[in-house]
């Protein structure tokens, strides 16, 4: 796992759970606690427990938006705006 960012976020690159070329990642808010953003199947975004990683945590990277499927092809994906330089 790799770390990056800096300021209010950092974003932590996973090796991705299928061959495609999607680039995946958890993002920590704030990073000094280590709370992992975990979006839920309605949409809603929580904090989760430092470390949690599991499909309301996992993100798709594009280089302007993380996008969250917690129920895969099945349900529905939700964006969340990635302005971050450090791109893994």
């Amino acid at each position: 796992m790799t770390k990056r960012g800096r300021g209010r976020w950092a974003l932590y690159s996973l090796p991705p759970p299928t061959l495609d070329t999607d680039r995946w990642a958890t993002a920590t808010y704030p990073p000094a606690l280590g709370t992992t953003v975990s979006v839920q199947d309605d949409g809603a975004v929580r904090l989760a427990p430092p470390g949690s990683e599991g499909p309301h945590e996992w993100a798709v990277l594009k280089p302007d938006r993380l996008v969250y499927a917690p129920q895969g092809a099945a349900g529905a994906a939700f964006l969340l705006p990635w302005a971050g330089e450090d791109l893994p």
